[in-house]
């Protein structure tokens, strides 16, 4: 099935934002706005960003749909449309996952280059940080500072990563990392860097784990109702307000570690 690009889709019915963004965008490829979606998880409400390998799998990071089961991950594309997950495969160690849509979609797909951007070289990053719900993503600069080797136990060799100078937020995990003007991902967001002591965050644990105290009760922008005490809502605030500090350090997982999963699942994927 050969699948349009960004030029060939009928752009009119478009939202307006989504449209400027397509008529500002004069230098660098068009494909990843159509091609990036907002991911979001209804059992946790946890967001992040994913983006087209074929016509019915969209990349993302685990930890965006830890929780959810097929028909609670909702996919959003920069058109407003909303389509749901029906399944998903993952590597928690890696941090690596593919939704299978419910239903093909016809958007561009986006290629894959397993080469290692250099340090120094510019990036960007297609994606949806912090409150922004789109529906198209929106862009961070910045360029490769180094390497990072990410060892979990029970990874078996050391995962390496980019570590990037660019304002990644909350929300952006998953999202694609291109060079400057290349329409080829070579890396997928997966972190910032927001350093805390392994005492704070004990305390932090502590704190939110905690059930002795006043129980207040308060609805949620669904209308759920939920039951808390003091020292939970002062974790969720402290939590929130470190989730915003901006350090703009990030890391990215290398393209070739996406290319192996996908590999190994028998995901088809287009390379550059």
């Amino acid at each position: 099935m050969t699948l349009p690009t960004s030029k060939q889709i009928d752009t009119s019915s478009l939202p307006v934002a989504t449209q400027w963004t397509l008529d500002s965008n004069r230098t660098l490829p068009n494909n990843a706005l159509l091609s990036v979606a907002l991911v979001f998880t209804s059992a946790t409400g946890q967001k992040g960003t994913g983006w087209l390998i074929s016509d019915k799998h969209v990349v993302t990071n685990e930890h965006v749909i830890r929780g959810g089961a097929g028909g609670q991950i909702l996919v959003q594309f920069a058109d407003g449309i909303t389509v749901h997950g029906a399944a998903a495969i993952f590597n928690a160690l890696t941090d690596i996952a593919v939704i299978t849509l419910e239903h093909p979609v016809r958007y561009p797909i986006l290629k894959i280059d397993p080469a290692p951007p250099s340090v120094g070289e510019k990036i960007c990053a297609w994606g949806h940080p912090l409150g922004y719900n789109g529906p198209s993503p929106i862009l961070s600069v910045g360029y490769v500072a180094g390497f990072n080797a990410h060892h979990p136990p029970g990874l078996s060799h050391p995962q390496r990563r980019l570590v990037l100078n660019a304002a990644l937020n909350p929300g952006n995990s998953g999202g694609p990392i291109f060079v400057w003007g290349e329409d080829a991902v070579r890396g997928v967001a997966v972190t910032k860097h927001a350093p805390i002591s392994s005492f704070l965050q004990s305390a932090l644990s502590a704190l939110q784990e905690n059930k002795s105290g006043v129980i207040f009760s308060a609805s949620d922008d669904s209308g759920k109702n939920h039951q808390f005490v003091e020292s939970q809502i002062v974790a969720q605030l402290l939590h929130y307000f470190r989730d915003m500090t901006q350090v703009v350090i990030g890391e990215a997982i290398s393209a070739q570690d996406v290319i192996d999963f996908l590999n190994a699942n028998n995901i088809p994927w287009v390379p550059r």
